[in-house]
């Protein structure tokens, strides 16, 4: 059975991907808080974030957090090339098929289903995780009663981009998506100076100028702007360049909705929070999400952190106005009676991958 605090891996089996590959023995991270999956609360999904792993939403679980645990069955997913789920370090020496984040989503659903869930209440994710939450709303509308997209777009915009091209040269040079995987046979000082150089340049997108101009970055444990930079880098000389690759082209994936499907999205109630900081999410690149999605209120988090601004446990300040925007939601789902009784969870497939 899954307990309260599981992270397991679902087995999907072979899984044809948009681009044609088939990720042969796929496999799903998840980790699960709270009621039991199946029952007739309240059932919140959290897709993970880059660099995240299901459990990084830690922070947003607990009677403090955005989500009561003894109120409603909480389910986090790790994306292909993280976690638990299907990566290239699983197989360094094979080509990486290349999904997509509506693979990634695709999959999550079929995991859903796996574990005899027919309905989510509520979806909601940060950056990356954000965007897969529009992704689901466009592909699975029907599946979805509301759903929260914290600093994300349903794409990446032109200066996002920019910023997304910018580090991928940093860390893969000129590999293709599908040679990603040859990152983890360089020799490891190699791996160490790609990956400390992709991190030192990631801090500079991820914040603010305020969070630097104001020297915010002092309540964070960095004396300095320097700082900042050499902790980005150490944190990421730590991680697996070729599932980081791997993620960034999920990444870079993302494709703005199709607005043919509007009609189908106008039944799930949806709020974006853009950071009113955030150098890449910009809040003005919403407009083509708002005719795609005619139900999505835009609800800017006014903070002076940037991007970072959406991140489970950052802040308090910032947690609350994202906590106001899930209780609204949740709220409204038992008020119109869209928790629907589910069947019994069919746990059978959840099992390590390895």
């Amino acid at each position: 059975m899954v307990g309260p605090d599981a992270y397991e891996a679902i087995m999907l089996g072979d899984l044809k991907l948009e681009n044609g590959n088939i990720l042969v023995g796929s496999h799903v991270g998840f980790a699960h808080w709270g009621l039991p999956v199946g029952c007739d609360e309240p059932i919140v999904v959290l897709p993970s974030y880059y660099s995240g792993s299901a459990k990084s939403y830690a922070p947003w679980i607990g009677k403090a957090g955005l989500f009561d645990p003894a109120q409603c069955c909480i389910i986090a997913f790790d994306q292909f090339g993280a976690g638990k789920s299907s990566k290239p370090s699983d197989e360094p020496q094979k080509e990486w098929p290349a999904p997509s984040l509506a693979d990634c989503v695709r999959a999550q659903k079929r995991a859903l289903e796996l574990l005899g869930v027919d309905r989510i209440d509520l979806i909601a994710g940060w950056s990356m995780g954000g965007m897969q939450v529009f992704s689901w709303c466009e592909q699975f509308p029907d599946f979805v009663a509301s759903a929260l997209a914290v600093c994300a777009t349903p794409a990446p915009s032109a200066v996002n981009r920019v910023f997304l091209e910018g580090i991928r040269a940093v860390l893969v040079g000129g590999l293709k998506p599908s040679e990603v995987g040859a990152l983890d046979k360089l020799p490891r000082s190699e791996l160490v100076r790609r990956l400390c150089a992709f991190g030192a340049v990631y801090a500079g997108w991820a914040y603010s100028d305020e969070f630097f101009l104001s020297e915010a970055y002092r309540a964070f444990g960095y004396e300095s702007c320097e700082a900042v930079v050499e902790g980005w880098a150490a944190d990421h000389e730590k991680m697996d360049a070729a599932d980081f690759a791997a993620q960034l082209d999920a990444w870079l994936s993302a494709r703005a909705p199709v607005l043919e499907h509007a009609g189908e999205s106008a039944v799930v109630r949806m709020v974006a929070m853009p950071g009113s900081t955030d150098r890449y999410f910009l809040s003005g690149t919403l407009g083509e999400a708002r005719r795609a999605f005619p139900s999505l209120r835009v609800v800017e988090i006014a903070s002076d952190l940037g991007h970072i601004a959406g991140r489970p446990g950052i802040r308090a300040n910032e947690t609350n106005q994202i906590k106001r925007q899930v209780d609204c939601l949740l709220a409204e789902s038992l008020l119109n009676g869209l928790s629907q009784a589910r069947g019994a969870p069919q746990i059978d497939g959840v099992s390590s991958p390895r």
